[in-house]
């Protein structure tokens, strides 16, 4: 009966030792394709990875301010140095390769034996000593190192690519709020020409000098206009929400930004295309990226070419051994192990595995010849078409300007003439429509200047926090 019971007992104790071993988990698979996964609590409970932000600009922020916080805030740039604070660490792991290796151990042990007729127990222990130091090998050593270098190099340009990316998306959404904020302040005005119409179509109805058609006409442009503002509000809104992300704060704060100082700026380098994408190809940090890249890769080619060829290392070996008996007849001792040696080790036949290694370094490598020869060509295209985007951008402006003013003048002459009873109701609503377009484009044009200018900043690689203030 008492082993029954002890069975008994044993049983749910046998069933836990697979929990223990590898840990009970409470997550299953979703029970059918028709019903959605449900998430255990502790899933869905899971702390939030946000830090609070360390920079957030108080009242109307300049460009040059946002920036700033961006640099303190943004996990992009954070996430581009610590990838190249890795390398760095992987390039330190290679360069210990120039070091001895020192090995420092201890072992102990008991015997038992009875080859005299008597038990004897041996207790043995002791340290050892090992080093071993790596003299030649023909050049595998030194082409790690150097892939590490390259790949650390490599690392630093897709930093510094980071900080123009971050440049970039600020000032870009920071000048997408400011036109949209121009267009909220455009439909406003729009807004007022329409009730300004409205209420004069109505005044003339009521001297009977206008028909109720033009007042639903004028009615119906102004309740237009209401639409128009809200929509302009929602995108400024979200235009808002897209500078502050890239600020590196919640899409929810409430930032306000001054106003761009000056004129947009009108007047292009006297630099040529071609001196252009010339210097983009020098100063491009991901271009330079590329480059480190390849060179990390031939070395890899040479180290693995290293492998063909024998190797050449010394070593040391020290040791001390106390062993000690319980029988009285038998005094304990010990002993001493010394050893130096030169070693040359030549790997004659591997199933052809070195022969693979290098011919897979060889094709990486024109890989990455490759796609440094395309990352120079999607460099001159992006300066390319930068260079004729502003140089566009630049032309419509100024006819952008012209039409504003024209289209104003148009207008006044219009909402004169219809209150002299010169022009109907179509006359002014048509100036008047003219005017909401040309506001409109005038803001669209403006902000695709500045637009154009960082894109051809960023495409030359020459943006740089100097250059946004």
């Amino acid at each position: 009966m008492r082993n029954i019971i002890r069975l008994i007992c044993l049983v749910p104790a046998a069933a836990m030792m697979p929990c223990l071993i590898v840990g009970c988990s409470s997550v299953k698979a979703p029970q059918s394709a028709a019903a959605p996964w449900a998430p255990p609590a502790a899933e869905t409970n899971q702390p939030v990875c946000r830090q609070a932000p360390r920079a957030v600009p108080a009242g109307p922020a300049s460009l040059a301010e946002l920036v700033l916080a961006a640099l303190s805030n943004s996990p992009t740039t954070v996430q581009a140095w610590q990838a190249a604070r890795a390398a760095e660490a992987a390039r330190r792991q290679a360069t210990s390769q120039y070091y001895p290796s020192l090995e420092v151990s201890g072992q102990a042990s008991e015997q038992k034996s009875d080859a005299t007729g008597q038990d004897i127990r041996t207790t043995s222990y002791g340290p050892a000593a090992n080093l071993t130091w790596l003299l030649l090998d023909a050049g595998g050593r030194g082409g790690r190192i150097e892939s590490a270098e390259q790949e650390l190099v490599a690392a630093n340009f897709n930093y510094n690519r980071a900080w123009q990316d971050l440049l970039r998306d600020v000032a870009s959404a920071y000048y997408a709020l400011y036109s949209a904020q121009a267009s909220v302040q455009a439909a406003r005005d729009n807004v007022e020409a329409t009730d300004k119409t409205y209420q004069a179509a109505r005044q003339k109805e009521a001297a009977g000098l206008a028909t109720r058609l033009d007042v639903l006409t004028a009615r119906s442009d102004y309740e237009e206009s209401l639409s128009s503002l809200e929509s302009a509000k929602g995108a400024a809104l979200n235009a808002r929400g897209s500078l502050a992300v890239a600020v590196g704060l919640p899409a929810d704060t409430e930032l306000q930004i001054a106003p761009p100082s000056g004129e947009p700026p009108t007047r292009l380098t006297q630099e040529s295309v071609r001196a252009l994408v010339d210097s983009a190809l020098g100063l491009r940090p991901d271009v330079a990226a590329r480059r480190a890249n390849l060179n990390a890769k031939l070395a890899e080619v040479q180290s693995a070419n290293s492998g063909l060829w024998p190797s050449l290392s010394v070593g040391a070996q020290a040791g001390k051994t106390w062993n000690s008996y319980d029988l009285d007849s038998i005094e304990d001792n010990d002993s001493y192990t010394y050893m130096g040696y030169l070693a040359l080790k030549w790997q004659i036949f591997d199933g052809f595995l070195t022969v693979a290694k290098k011919r897979k370094a060889q094709a990486e490598a024109e890989a990455a010849r490759a796609a440094l020869m395309a990352s120079e060509l999607a460099a001159s295209s992006d300066v390319w078409s930068s260079y004729q985007d502003f140089q566009t951008a630049i032309q419509k402006y100024a006819f952008s300007k012209a039409y504003l003013e024209s289209s104003k003048e148009s207008y006044d002459l219009a909402l004169e003439g219809y209150d002299a009873g010169l022009k109907s109701i179509l006359d002014l609503l048509n100036a008047q429509s003219k005017l909401s377009s040309a506001r409109n484009q005038m803001i669209q044009n403006e902000k695709d200047l500045y637009m154009a200018l960082v894109k051809l900043a960023h495409a030359a690689g020459r943006i740089t926090v100097q250059d946004v203030k």
